[in-house]
């Protein structure tokens, strides 16, 4: 189960990024459309040349005092130190909407779009929810587990306590009830 869920986790992220990041594939000049402080990036994507020349990409991100910004540059910092053929230039954009407008024409190879990530943290909730779905199949098998599963969801709903805690009291709680199961056989 860990593996699938390693798997399909690995897949929600992979398809989210080729969603946000995918190019046009043309060039040219910015599109009046996409709106707020963009400029033009001046390079095209190329495919690596037979010498190992690096891939120059280019990441639209937000503008030069924002957040997104500020994480595109390290992400492209930490990329360009790798030697992995890509060379990543960080353009600074009208944000979300401006980077699917240069995507889209081809201005832009690479997009940090904010309302995707919102897309990825539904999907993480229905994952958890299906895990959480097939572990009560597995672990509530009578009325003591069920007993332990309600404290803890009580608890965790009314009281404002570490999770920590609540694993740990159900493990003792476990112990307990499996212990006096034991002295009474």
């Amino acid at each position: 189960m860990k593996k699938k869920f390693s798997a399909v986790t690995a897949l929600t992220l992979t398809l989210a990024m080729v969603l946000t990041a995918c190019s046009g594939g043309g060039g040219g000049e910015t599109t009046a459309a996409a709106g707020g402080n963009t400029e033009a990036a001046g390079e095209t994507t190329q495919a690596a040349a037979p010498s190992g020349d690096a891939v120059k990409m280019t990441m639209g991100t937000g503008g030069t005092t924002g957040t997104y910004y500020a994480f595109g540059g390290v992400i492209a910092n930490v990329l360009n130190a790798k030697d992995i053929g890509v060379n990543i230039n960080v353009q600074s954009t009208g944000a979300s909407k401006a980077n699917i407008y240069l995507v889209n024409d081809g201005e832009a190879d690479l997009a940090i779009v904010q309302n995707a990530f919102a897309g990825i943290r539904v999907c993480v909730c229905v994952l958890i929810l299906n895990a959480v779905v097939k572990l009560w199949k597995k672990s509530v098998v009578d009325w003591k587990t069920f007993l332990i599963f309600l404290l803890v969801f009580a608890g965790s709903v009314f009281l404002n306590i570490s999770p920590v805690l609540y694993v740990l009291a159900a493990a003792l709680a476990g112990i307990v009830v499996k212990e006096l199961e034991a002295r009474k056989a």
